[in-house]
């Protein structure tokens, strides 16, 4: 990680604003926020995949189970499918979407030339690492508030509808 925080202190407050939750450490949070060129482009050993994959941990463990508290009487294929439909790229990029995050990613040169804060796969996985760096930052109740925050209408849909569902 960096010596210094590469982002302004006004960029990183305005951020946390629109987040709903204060970094303890503002290291996770510019980890969060570093994609893998910017990592690279200025010797950083790494951006938020790791990050990311934490995050994907607990977003499934937060959607598993809220699903299954929703209604404990499904199968679980049908709630695995249900599941499969609120953590994806296009959900997650959506939700990431909601409070402007794109603007706040770290990308390396030839990836912000590509318009690297407008797709999905960056916008989602960026949604992940923040999930992470929220469970690593505050612990696991913080990381089930901001997921409760941004699913708030999570349900099963009987008429499989899955779309529908989300808010």
């Amino acid at each position: 990680m960096t010596q210094k925080n590469q982002l302004s202190e006004d960029k990183v407050n305005r951020f946390e604003e629109k987040l709903g939750y204060t970094f303890r450490n503002p290291m996770l949070l510019e980890q969060a926020l570093m994609h893998r060129s910017y990592a690279n482009e200025k010797g950083i050993p790494q951006g938020n995949e790791t990050l990311a994959l934490l995050g994907d941990t607990v977003l499934q463990f937060f959607v598993t189970t809220r699903l299954y508290q929703i209604n404990p009487s499904k199968r679980p294929g049908y709630l695995t499918e249900i599941r499969k439909a609120f953590v994806c790229e296009e959900v997650l990029s959506e939700k990431a979407k909601q409070f402007g995050l794109g603007e706040f990613l770290l990308f390396g040169r030839g990836e912000r030339q590509q318009g690297g804060s407008s797709k999905l796969s960056h916008l989602s996985e960026a949604f992940e690492a923040l999930v992470g760096g929220i469970y690593l930052d505050g612990g696991l109740g913080e990381a089930i508030r901001f997921l409760s925050n941004q699913f708030e209408t999570l349900r099963v849909e009987e008429d499989h509808n899955l779309r529908s569902a989300l808010s």
